[in-house]
């Protein structure tokens, strides 16, 4: 009995270990590595390590740790698996003391199915809400984390919407990723303090560039406009390129409410529904934003361009602009295509060659240039879409984007933030890929035989190279998803190491201060700097600078994941309609327990379950990226063309099931 005692607290303390063939193993060394625990569907997962290798974490060896948990694991002996394998020997600390989840029964009891993973031994509701149903989605508190196998227990809070109900998605999304549509009073108080009368008292103050031809070029549902675009010729015959962006800073002055709120949101956050934008609607909607025919402050920069379209000289200035005309990305494209006229048709015409001018120089030294659809939605009534079909790229989005890239490049490597004269600066910065990952990517590509094999350099030249081979290939979409997925993030920070993807090596973001705060944090740098030169220089920002990049950063992940997040629901919400209906689609990733299908045209992703392929034993072959059968040598891999049929959709799990049609 004592043995048995001394020997359950070794087990229980980690020391001695369950091996894999039932017997009991030491420890080892009985090293401890702490990081953050990230499962996944099938129970396993792994704990990602800052600055190491991530440890695999087996379903049994949890020890009641969930997704998110930051936990202390202890490295199992070599002989447990191909690669390093812990086991949780403490968590130290919860992801999270509430879950946002979706309310099912099971054996008269109501329990909660939370994304991304709910825990096997389940998430038990011992306290509901009056009138809560199965199928709200609820905000519920953890009372009782449980041991071993027993559940989660959990008291209702609050029910945010019905996942039954299409038309909550929004607020469901918005709760789940902290996403606040409305502004707290003091905010809307202080908005209300600028009007049209103190914009007319700003304009003698300002170089005054109404005269100029400034034009806005948005999608058709656009409510704000942040940049305008002008062009003309100096008397050497120079091209004069003008980007011309609203002036934000003048409304929110540092340290306001409206600044500190916009600092903690960081970014707009935009849905096919809505959005959540980061300044009050009368300052971004109304008096920041360049609407047609009204006078607006703006912060210009105006680029003197030669014939090989090299940045010969600029300028910055504080200015008055009028809008000259709003137009809409496909009315540019219809006057580009020559099917409509327009009093700025040969402008656009002659904007559009420069912008041609620039992306080739651009390509030319390097620059990466993917052009991955989005998924538009079309809508009935009910919150369910209609009709999917991928986004376009036209020309018209090919002139904004050019002079858009030209204004940030040219505002990051102005003289005054040059290394003898820097002030403090937040940069967009892109680092290189790890080799690694690039590596993977070749072998990927040469499965497809899009890669022969020959010597490519990993800078940003070297890849573009590899890109430019699959521009005509039916593979084009997958790969440059693929290529897209290789990246690293591009991020804000106040040190410069270049932006790989766009090959500049400096780079900002000045030119979305309406939807962005490091834009405009970069508008106040340049007014207090530059633009007003007999002033003292301020160290303000050198204390909090390297803070606003961060949290910056963290606001544009959770903002990318938020939309994702949405899109991924209203996609499965019109696969939903579509149950047991064929499609076409391609084999977009592949890993041990099946594949994933994305459906032509419509960018819908689902799931083929191995054990869904009944004609054969399939084997995941890790070093050709694919799924082989034993007996007939059948290969499912990157790339291939299958026909499935809708097999069943899990809205709650964000999750599509498909079937493969022989």
């Amino acid at each position: 009995k004592h043995f048995r005692i001394q020997f359950r607290k070794l087990l229980n303390e980690g020391k001695i270990l369950r091996a894999p063939d039932k017997g009991y193993v030491w420890a080892g060394t009985g090293e401890k590595i702490v990081g953050v625990l990230t499962l996944n569907q099938k129970g396993f997962g792994f704990v990602i390590v800052e600055g190491g290798d991530d440890i695999f974490v087996n379903s049994k060896r949890l020890r009641g740790a969930i997704h998110g948990d930051t936990v202390e694991v202890t490295l199992l002996p070599y002989f447990f698996g191909k690669g390093t394998e812990g086991q949780v020997s403490r968590i130290i600390r919860r992801g999270a003391e509430e879950f946002l989840g979706t309310v099912i029964a099971r054996n008269g009891m109501r329990y909660l199915e939370i994304d991304t993973v709910t825990p096997r031994r389940g998430i038990k509701i011992v306290e509901s809400l009056e009138g809560m149903s199965t199928g709200d989605a609820i905000v519920a508190k953890v009372i009782d984390w449980g041991r071993g196998r027993e559940p989660i227990q959990v008291r209702a809070v609050k029910v945010i919407g019905s996942m039954d109900n299409p038309e909550d998605d929004m607020k469901i999304v918005c709760y789940k990723f902290d996403l606040n549509p409305e502004f707290p009073a003091e905010v809307l108080i202080e908005s209300e303090e600028f009007d049209e009368a103190y914009i007319q008292k700003e304009i003698p103050n300002r170089t005054d560039f109404r005269h100029l031809a400034c034009l806005t070029i948005d999608p058709a549902d656009a409510k704000d406009f942040d940049d305008a675009v002008s062009l003309e010729k100096d008397e050497q015959g120079n091209v004069l390129v003008g980007v011309h962006i609203a002036d934000v800073s003048s409304f929110v002055p540092t340290g306001s409410e409206t600044d500190r709120e916009a600092r903690r949101r960081g970014t707009s956050v935009y849905f096919s529904e809505g959005a959540v934008h980061m300044l009050p609607e009368k300052l971004s909607a109304h008096l920041s934003s360049l609407i047609p025919g009204h006078d607006r402050l703006a912060v210009s920069v105006l680029m003197t361009l030669n014939d090989s379209c090299d940045v010969i000289d600029a300028s910055f200035h504080p200015s008055t602009v009028r809008n000259a005309r709003r137009f809409t990305y496909g009315e540019v494209q219809s006057i580009l295509d020559g099917k409509t006229d327009s009093r700025f048709s040969r402008l656009l015409k002659e904007m559009l060659g420069i912008s041609q001018k620039l992306m080739k120089k651009r390509q030319d030294d390097g620059s990466i240039d993917f052009d991955i659809p989005e998924p538009i939605f079309r809508f009935g009534n009910g919150g369910i879409p209609h009709e999917i079909h991928p986004s376009e790229r036209l020309d018209s989005h090919r002139i904004v984007e050019e002079f858009m890239l030209l204004a940030n490049r040219t505002v990051a490597d102005h003289p005054w933030n040059r290394k003898e004269d820097r002030l403090p600066f937040i940069y967009r910065v892109h680092d290189q890929p790890p080799r690694e990952d690039i590596k993977r990517f070749l072998e990927q590509l040469k499965q497809l035989r899009l890669y022969d094999g020959r010597t490519t350099g990993v800078g940003p030249s070297g890849f573009r190279e590899l890109l430019s081979t699959i521009q005509d290939s039916p593979y084009k979409s997958l790969m440059e998803n693929l290529a897209l997925r290789t990246m690293t993030k591009a991020i804000y920070s106040v040190k410069n190491r270049g932006h790989y993807g766009l090959a500049f090596d400096k780079y900002t973001h000045f030119t979305s201060p309406i939807r962005r705060y490091p834009d405009l944090m970069v508008h106040r740098i340049l007014k207090e700097s530059v633009l007003k030169p007999g002033r003292s220089r301020s160290d303000v920002y050198k204390d909090n600078l390297a803070s606003i990049a961060r949290e910056s950063t963290e606001a544009e992940i959770n903002a990318m994941e938020a939309e994702r997040d949405y899109i991924k629901l209203k996609q499965l919400r019109w696969l939903a309609q579509h149950a047991g209906e064929q499609f076409q689609g391609i084999i977009s990733g592949v890993v041990t327990s099946g594949f994933f299908v994305e459906l032509r045209d419509t960018m819908v992703e689902g799931f083929i379950r191995l054990d869904s392929l009944e004609d054969d034993n399939y084997t995941y072959d890790e070093a050709e990226f694919c799924l082989v059968g034993r007996r007939r040598g059948e290969r499912y891999q990157l790339g291939r063309t299958v026909t499935i049929t809708v097999r069943g959709v899990l809205i709650e799990k964000r999750r599509a099931d498909f079937l493969l049609v022989e």
